[in-house]
């Protein structure tokens, strides 16, 4: 006797195939943003370990509370450089100046 196997077609897969596969697309999407997260989130937490790593034997939490802030903002500092959110030396040394009298 030959053992069939059946292939049920579950309700999402009927849902792609009568939408022209847009909802796998869109799971699709949805799935490399969450791993786009993911890796960030696992990026941050190998900073932070490195951080503490490199703290001396003995430190305070405010230590490194502190360092984590720095590394923090420099993070920060460096992706609005990447998206071009800078200002020229002229236009910080105009907002400074108002800033210093």
């Amino acid at each position: 006797m030959i053992k069939s196997s059946i292939h049920l077609i579950s309700d999402h897969d009927k849902a792609c195939i009568r939408r022209d596969q847009t909802c796998c697309s869109d799971f699709m999407d949805v799935k490399r943003k969450s791993r786009k997260s993911f890796l960030r989130a696992k990026a941050t937490l190998e900073k932070v370990l490195k951080a503490i790593t490199e703290m001396p034997d003995t430190f305070s939490v405010d230590d490194l509370l502190d360092r984590l802030i720095l590394l923090q903002k420099v993070e920060n500092g460096n992706s609005q450089s990447d998206a071009g959110k800078t200002v020229s030396n002229d236009q910080a040394r105009e907002v400074l100046s108002k800033w210093l009298k």
